[in-house]
């Protein structure tokens, strides 16, 4: 049984997707649904996630409009979907970063900027719009040095920095 195919079968009965009832949305029918993506359609457990996720909108929307979708809302609501496998962020070795860090020529303006950056970039964490959106002020000078990195969203956030990154800044301003 498939609710979202173009057609389906109940005691040999075909209906078209216009002919579907909320009352025909049952924890059995959402079942069999999701089974039928796995078995059948062979989609991924991101894909499947997908498609409850958009039936869940639906029936959220439509039960603010029809008392009806509010079970076939709450069935939805509660149906079990396959867990995502999440996959390891691949992370930079050692190696990789001083091997980064040597790329520039440190020769002329341009290449100890570079060298700035790319150190200033590892060391905070920092996206690459939240260092071009540095001013001189944001840079903290003190016992400990930080760098005042303005985000996504208006968030505000206070990084320390190394001694050494500390100069190589200084040294381009």
């Amino acid at each position: 049984m498939c609710i979202c195919h173009e057609t389906r079968t109940v005691q040999k009965i075909q209906l078209l997707p216009m002919q579907i009832d909320y009352a025909d949305i049952t924890t059995k029918s959402i079942d069999e649904y999701v089974l039928w993506m796995q078995n059948r359609k062979k989609y991924s457990a991101t894909s499947q996630k997908q498609r409850i996720s958009s039936l869940s909108s639906f029936m959220k929307y439509a039960s603010r409009r029809e008392m009806d979708a509010l079970s076939a809302y709450n069935v939805i609501a509660q149906t079990q979907t396959p867990k995502i496998p999440r996959a390891d962020f691949p992370y930079f070795t050692l190696e990789e970063i001083k091997i980064l860090l040597r790329m520039p020529q440190c020769t002329g303006k341009s290449g100890r900027r570079d060298v700035t950056l790319l150190s200033l970039l590892y060391d905070s964490g920092a996206r690459a719009q939240e260092l071009c959106d540095i001013l001189i002020g944001d840079i903290i000078i003190t016992k400990n040095a930080c760098i005042k990195l303005h985000g996504k969203g208006r968030k505000t956030r206070e990084v320390p920095i190394f001694p050494l990154h500390y100069k190589l800044i200084w040294f381009r301003v």
